[in-house]
């Protein structure tokens, strides 16, 4: 599991920090710095400085934030080749610290080697200058990454050492002073001759290189930590808006839909009041039509018509039935008046001796409490009279 989530955070790391240190003796140190950055999978160098005495002297270039890979070489590193039966290395030796390069075709390895007791006052050196230490190199080895870049079987100067290499791997080295150095171009980058291992360790850090050793386990694991802390923040704080935003979205989606329903409310409000205004005006009609016409089924219009018509003699035709008749005009602004409980009738008749029959008819209905005929004439040209009743009831 841990393993799973150092690979998760160094994975996701753009930016490596290098820090060369050249031992001149025990006590002079000579510091170089490369810091690089990957972008789709092609490494440059952001800035480089080399052989300072202070770290100090690197300035913006130390980034506590990003990985710091450590490089040792000069003096108090061995180099060893343990493919030989005369050069194998006790590396049970707890006084020493070992540091392994497999040789690609298996016949045996390389072996970086310095005094323990010196490399922790180192790793101790960095760790006051607040470095995260994630990876550690030693020696010229690694510079066999830098291999498709190099002419084969061609001497390369890397720090102290003159190496020269052969299908992908170091055919021979040899140490040498830090004098007389060169200049390559590596994948556009120029590096020289003492910045050429630090630029390898970069490059096995972005390869998918881990150091795992027990001197620098503390301050890896701080690291690890510290950037898994800072995603679990920003994951958090990213959570956190993203619920902010939801909620925004809803609340808003809420104000609005309250907003849409309060002026439904309020127009149904508005209607409500409408339909009781105009319940109140036909109540008050009503009232009128109740009041000239009445409730009672007898006083209907159309049973009265009924009554008249069954009463009728085939000889006389009707030209004016109005129940309940207009008093005036109507007129806008005035009042309107019926003459209550009336009926005036007209029509035409052959003789009065007709109409004076039907109304003797209508005389002897319940209802008819008086009938009066109004008129009678006859026109010379007509061979039928026209009349006007006025029944009241």
């Amino acid at each position: 599991m841990k393993a799973i989530i150092e690979n998760f955070v160094f994975k996701r790391q753009s930016q490596v920090l290098c820090v060369g240190i050249f031992l001149v003796n025990r006590n002079e140190w000579r510091i170089s710095v490369i810091r690089a950055r990957i972008q789709n999978n092609e490494i440059s160098i952001v800035s480089a400085v080399e052989d300072l005495k202070e770290l100090k002297e690197a300035g913006d270039i130390l980034d506590r934030d990003i990985p710091v890979i450590l490089h040792i070489d000069g003096w108090g590193v061995l180099a060893k080749d343990n493919g030989t039966e005369n050069n194998a290395i006790p590396i049970d030796n707890h006084e020493f610290f070992f540091k392994e390069y497999p040789k690609p075709d298996g016949s045996g390895s390389y072996f970086s080697i310095i005094r323990t007791d010196l490399l922790k006052s180192i790793i101790d050196f960095c760790s006051s200058a607040s470095l995260n230490i994630t990876g550690l190199y030693l020696g010229p080895f690694n510079v066999a990454l830098l291999a498709p870049f190099i002419e084969e079987r061609k001497e390369i100067k890397a720090g102290k050492w003159k190496v020269t290499l052969n299908n992908g791997c170091i055919n021979s080295f040899s140490a040498e002073g830090i004098e007389n150095g060169s200049v390559y171009d590596i994948g556009g980058d120029t590096v020289t001759s003492g910045l050429l291992p630090l630029y390898a360790s970069i490059v096995a850090f972005f390869s998918g290189e881990r150091e795992n050793n027990h001197l620098i386990a503390k301050s890896r694991e701080e690291f690890v930590f510290g950037r898994l802390v800072k995603y679990i923040s920003i994951g958090s704080l990213s959570m956190i808006l993203i619920l902010l935003l939801l909620n925004f979205f809803i609340w808003d989606s809420l104000r609005n839909k309250n907003t849409e329903l309060t002026y439904e409310v309020a127009r149904n409000e508005q209607l409500l009041s409408q339909l009781s205004e105009k319940e109140k005006e036909f109540r008050v009609k009503e009232n009128l039509v109740i009041q000239y016409i009445g409730t009672n089924s007898k006083t209907h219009f159309s049973w009265y018509a009924d009554k008249l018509c069954s009463t009728l003699p085939s000889g006389i035709r009707l030209t004016l039935l109005d129940i309940q008749p207009l008093i005036k005009k109507l007129k806008t602004g005035i009042a309107i008046e019926y003459k209550n409980r009336q009926i005036e009738v007209e029509g035409d008749a052959r003789n009065m001796s007709e109409i004076s029959d039907w109304v003797k008819l209508i005389d002897r209905e319940k209802w008819a409490k008086q009938v009066e005929l109004i008129s009678f004439f006859t026109d010379n040209d007509q061979a039928t009279g026209h009349f006007k009743l006025q029944i009241k009831y």
